[in-house]
């Protein structure tokens, strides 16, 4: 009965990488009739920051609860909060460093860029708990309920925008809509809710843990933000007509 439940779990979880990767790949195609390079370089030198951003919202604690083998309503709830509060951090800490994030590329959009597409944070924060909810209990079904509407309504956003001209923040736009969309759903299907609990017991059994994790990820992508930072200075920033 498990591995029939497994088998079942993996058909559709490679499912959803398939249908959320497909409908990316269409979006992009009709996006580039409306956008232009600029657009998306601006993108890229923003991705390094997002990407960042979500790597310290989630501190490695996902990855504690997926793979403990008791999970308590204590520790999800713990966990919960903690990613808030992380969020709270990293968006302050973008917002402020918007200005010398700007002056760094020589590009003065991204100022009010990162400071909005920042926001993404906290819907990440407030997704990690009911995905992991879902992921315990093989609810790979149901991941797929959340992706996949996330990807279409994000996607005609995005579209919409982009032929109205929005430019640039018709991508901005896409990603907010994802992680907005995704973190509704997410709550939906998982049915779970959060408490006001914190411990500090779990948050110490779960970072034991979760701290290997960071630090082969942090090490990681610390060498892969390197090479994209020098990608960006010597090809993309011409393409935004940064000085």
């Amino acid at each position: 009965m498990l591995e029939k439940r497994a088998l079942v779990a993996v058909f559709w979880s490679v499912l959803e990488q398939f249908l959320s990767k497909t409908a990316h790949v269409l979006t992009t195609f009709i996006l580039a009739y409306f956008l232009v390079p600029a657009d998306y370089a601006l993108l890229a030198m923003l991705a390094l920051f997002i990407s960042l951003g979500a790597l310290l919202v989630d501190g490695g604690f996902s990855h504690a609860l997926i793979r403990k083998i008791e999970v308590s309503q204590n520790d999800l709830n713990t966990v919960f909060w903690l990613n808030l509060a992380l969020a709270l951090g990293v968006y302050i800490v973008l917002y402020l460093s918007a200005p010398s994030i700007s002056s760094f590329y020589s590009e003065a959009r991204l100022t009010g860029l990162v400071r909005v597409v920042s926001l993404s944070v906290f819907f990440q924060a407030l997704s990690v708990v009911p995905k992991v909810v879902l992921i315990r209990s093989l609810g790979f079904k149901q991941q797929v309920k959340v992706v996949l509407p996330a990807a279409i309504i994000s996607s005609i956003v995005a579209v919409a925008l982009g032929a109205y001209e929005w430019g640039i923040w018709a991508l901005i736009a896409q990603i907010l809509c994802t992680h907005m969309v995704t973190f509704f759903l997410y709550y939906f299907e998982s049915k779970w809710r959060p408490k006001l609990y914190f411990s500090a017991d779990s948050v110490r059994s779960l970072w034991s843990f979760s701290k290997f994790i960071v630090f082969n990820i942090f090490t990681l992508e610390f060498r892969k933000y390197k090479k994209d930072i020098k990608f960006i200075n010597s090809e993309i920033k011409d393409l935004t007509g940064a000085m």
